[in-house]
């Protein structure tokens, strides 16, 4: 959230136990743009606020793919100037 956003997103999310955790960015075509977490993570709850210009998004629709071990999830987001 928010979603659209223009300056910042925040990712809230919650892991059952311990893992390797990956958060990435895709455009429409799925090439990867940008890298957002790679790491173990603990269980329990997270949050992740991600600068959209760090990450030199343009405008635009992407897709935010969460992956653990045994979890994959992707949310569409759309990049406002």
């Amino acid at each position: 959230y928010p979603n659209p956003c223009v300056n910042e997103l925040n990712l809230n999310y919650n892991l059952v136990t311990a893992t390797p955790i990956k958060i990435s960015i895709t455009d429409m075509i799925g090439k990867r743009v940008a890298g957002v977490i790679d790491e173990t993570q603990t269980s329990g709850p997270h949050q992740k606020s991600i600068s959209i210009a760090d990450l030199r998004l343009t405008p635009g629709i992407y897709f935010l793919n969460l992956q653990t071990t045994d979890f994959i999830e992707t949310h569409k987001i759309v990049v406002e100037n």
